[in-house]
């Protein structure tokens, strides 16, 4: 027997090993441990096929160890993941790396055992191997807590021992067991007064408490999860299961009665319910085409998501609620336990390797019922799933950038729902080009919610033409002479305020003032940008640090200037004008690990007075005393090299207009820029269609989506004189297919990163040529591609629908 493996390895292809009959039976969706490379080093990889007629391929090696009992994932996620490599021109290798995450594709210990015999010779390292050459089998962790050395260490020395042949490996994975979600409640015996309290009187304390209330839930008819309370007061609770008093019931039998009702009560308005039963009417006429919901900021998009949940919940399904950012899961994480209790989790990039892998394994349990999450929740092993929320679906930040497979998650949601046939709901208030124009095109489902759930007035905007400012010295440090008179107003009033600058740091360029010498990063073409709370110059593509230096390594002056203004920079000046507000600063810098819950908490409680923040303030945080939002630098967001980029800057405007006067009182927006008579800010007071359709014809004249089909090819090198030969031929290869229009090669930008100089190709396919024809044709041409230069070969990037 044969088995196709995706080994999680980045940058491999399938690999077909052989399976012993020994370990059968074998199904798609189990671990196993194989040999990779000369020394056979063993890695985990998961099978996506098993066959029983021999490959045409020549020594295949068989697998050495098959890690599970039963599929990981079930069929319609492997699919999933088939399509998802397939359509984004991932490697497999890539894409096991992104569904095996931290300790689910890692493995938890090793056992080894030696193989030479006694008078081998002394292995290096000496001091390590005398101590273990005795033993005839012991693992690398009690090894390492035995001799006081980090695992790693013993583990370094184990692999140089693999190598020389002289031991095996064995690996200890990781296991979970599918359990049916269950609820506490007390046993039927003890639910009189009298057998409760005879029981309860002899508990201790903490049992006491717990006993109660489980007792208190069970009498409401509003049982707690078994899972959550043994994950959190499993100490307490084994001795009540013990005696009985408590006993576990399947989920099943409590669903309908558990999400009858919300915990936290609250009232739809006519408009929300309107719009809830549009909702439900297009998914019982068509299940599964997508609905897309576009409702005005602070309009009540939550609560229609809420009771739509619930009504899934009731029979017995999961829910997956999408988000594009950790900044906005604090909110809408409290909302929903607020509603839903304690059976829901949280996931998303920023938790620890740990915490993540205790989430995978919950819903592979499948003791969670909702799951909010970033981007990668979409790859969790579900079991019952039964919804896909999608909200704020016009965020760039569903796009994943950087390490493959480049897929597009709200796009890849839809396609996972028509697989599992489920719906799938998208939500917005400046909804994406391309799904607005799917709605107007039947393919979606479009409802509107054009009511704000308070009556509230309309922001008062200004435009502030910084020239202006500047030529008559109104403005104060960046602040203009507006937003100066707007944030005392709040001050005095006690209300808050937001201030948004999409740049981090203190200063994005620091400069010789006597020859001109800029601080660049030597792995990537961009300046490094100044930190001052560490005194360090930073590069944001790379990580490079470099110490500040005390004079310019070119002319020995001790001039510098510091150039361009980050959310650090922005900061102090406000220490400096309005030394009395209270301030707080969220960007990538202040909100590591959990730190952005503890910024977005202190500020609803009213902690602070002023919110400087990047792209994290600008999306969906509900705060009640704000009454001016503030834009600094508005030309950056028109400034990237984006057919996009207008696109984005409205959205990105309209969302932190929306921030502001949220609960009826009157609020103001400042947009400061240097290009006042730019139209996108025209547009900001139109209703979203009205801006839409304008833009969607501005897409048609020039051919971009959704009126063309985009494929961007990059080419990466660390020679420009090898790259620009590469990417010219890949240019003349795609004309000459004349399929469409072929843009460059031209660089990137930037243009080098870690090393590694880049060109891009922008192919614009009309709609009527089969995708799928288009991408085998470039996958064949990368092979070739290979194949000619060989390890000179520059290499390849495809994104699909960029």
């Amino acid at each position: 027997m044969w088995g196709l493996v995706w080994v999680r390895k980045s940058g491999l292809k399938a690999l077909t090993y052989i399976l012993p009959d020994l370990w059968g039976p074998y199904q798609r969706g189990l671990r196993v441990l194989v040999p990779l490379g000369k020394h056979n080093f063993p890695h985990i990889g998961l099978i996506m096929g098993v066959y029983e007629t021999p490959p045409p391929f020549p020594n295949l090696k068989p697998i050495l160890q098959k890690l599970d009992t039963e599929p990981l994932y079930d069929e319609a996620a492997l699919q999933f993941f088939e399509w998802l490599a397939s359509y984004y021109m991932a490697l497999p290798g890539d894409v096991a790396c992104t569904i095996l995450p931290g300790r689910v594709g890692g493995i938890a210990d090793w056992k080894v055992s030696w193989v030479a015999e006694l008078d081998a010779p002394v292995l290096a390292p000496k001091k390590l191997y005398l101590k273990l050459r005795n033993q005839p089998t012991f693992s690398v962790r009690r090894v390492a807590a035995q001799l006081g050395l980090r695992p790693s260490q013993v583990f370094r020395a184990v692999r140089q021992w693999f190598k020389a042949g002289q031991v095996r490996l064995e690996a200890l994975v990781r296991q979970s067991a599918r359990l049916p979600p269950s609820f506490l409640e007390i046993d039927p015996a003890y639910q009189n007064s009298a057998a409760f309290k005879a029981v309860w009187e002899n508990l201790p304390e903490a049992q006491q408490a717990l006993a109660m209330r489980i007792l208190q839930a069970t009498l409401r008819q509003e049982p707690l999860a078994y899972a959550h309370l043994r994950r959190t007061q499993g100490k307490a609770l084994r001795p009540l299961l013990r005696l009985g008093l408590v006993r576990c019931v399947p989920a099943s039998r409590y669903y309908e009665k558990l999400y009858a009702r919300p915990l936290q009560a609250y009232t739809l308005t006519p408009a929300q319910q309107a719009a809830l039963t549009e909702i439900k009417q297009a998914l019982a006429d068509q299940p599964t085409r997508p609905v897309l919901l576009y409702g005005v900021t602070a309009s009540g998009k939550t609560f229609i998501f809420m009771e739509l949940m619930r009504s899934y919940l009731q029979a017995g399904k999961q829910v997956l609620y999408l988000l594009p950012e950790i900044a906005l899961t604090k909110q809408t994480l409290d909302r929903l336990r607020a509603t839903f209790g304690e059976a829901l989790a949280l996931y998303h990039s920023g938790l620890s390797e740990a915490e993540r892998f205790r989430l995978w394994k919950a819903v592979r349990e499948d003791v969670v019922d909702v799951i909010v999450g970033t981007r990668s929740a979409l790859f969790l092993p579900f079991l019952r799933l039964g919804l896909i929320l999608v909200d704020e679906e016009h965020d760039p930040a569903y796009g994943q950038e950087g390490r493959a497979p480049l897929y597009q998650a709200r796009d890849a949601a839809i396609y996972y729902a028509r697989l599992r046939q489920i719906p799938i709901v998208l939500g917005s208030a400046t909804p994406a080009l391309e799904s607005y124009f799917n709605a107007q095109q039947g393919k979606y489902a479009w409802v509107t919610l054009t009511e704000k759930a308070l009556p509230t007035l309309p922001p008062e905007l200004y435009t502030v033409d910084m020239r202006t400012e500047l030529r008559a010295h109104l403005s104060m440090g960046v602040f203009s002479s507006t937003l100066v008179e707007l944030l005392e107003e709040m001050l005095q009033q006690g209300r808050q305020a937001i201030l948004f600058r999409n740049r981090r740091g203190y200063a994005s360029l620091l400069l010789c003032s006597v020859c001109g010498h800029l601080w660049e990063c030597p792995n990537c073409a961009v300046s490094l940008t100044y930190h001052k709370s560490h005194e360090v110059l930073i590069c944001h593509y790379c990580g490079h640090r470099a110490v500040v230096p005390a004079h310019c390594p070119v002319c020995g002056s001790q001039k510098t200037n510091l150039l361009g203004v980050g959310t650090q920079r922005i900061e102090e000046q406000l220490k400096q004008f309005f030394p009395h507000a209270r301030v707080l600063r969220m960007d990538r810098d202040t909100t590591r690990g959990s730190g952005y819950s503890a910024i977005i908490a202190a500020f609803e409680r009213g902690e602070a007075d002023i919110l400087i923040g990047t792209q994290m303030v600008t999306k969906g945080l509900d705060f009640e005393r704000v009454g001016l939002v503030g834009v600094l630098y508005a030309d950056a967001l028109l400034a990237r090299q984006d057919f996009r980029a207008e696109e984005r800057a409205y959205q990105l405007l309209v969302q932190l207009m929306g921030r502001a006067g949220r609960y009826g009182s009157q609020s103001y927006i400042v947009i400061q820029t240097f290009r006042p008579q730019h139209p996108i800010f025209q547009q900001l007071t139109l209703p979203f269609p009205v801006y839409a359709e304008a833009a969607l014809e501005k897409r048609r004249t020039y051919g971009y989506p959704p009126y063309r089909r985009l494929i961007q090819v990059y080419l990466h090198h660390p020679h420009t004189a090898t790259l620009e030969t590469q990417a010219h031929q890949w240019g003349d290869l795609l004309r000459r297919a004349r399929l469409g229009e072929v843009l460059g090669p031209v660089y990137a930008e930037p243009t080098r990163i870690r090393r590694h100089y880049r060109m891009q190709l922008l192919w614009k396919l009309p709609l009527i040529y089969d995708i799928r024809g288009v991408r085998q044709y470039l996958e064949r041409l990368g092979e070739a591609h290979y194949r000619r230069w060989g390890r000179t070969a520059a290499r390849l990037t495809f994104r699909v629908d960029p």
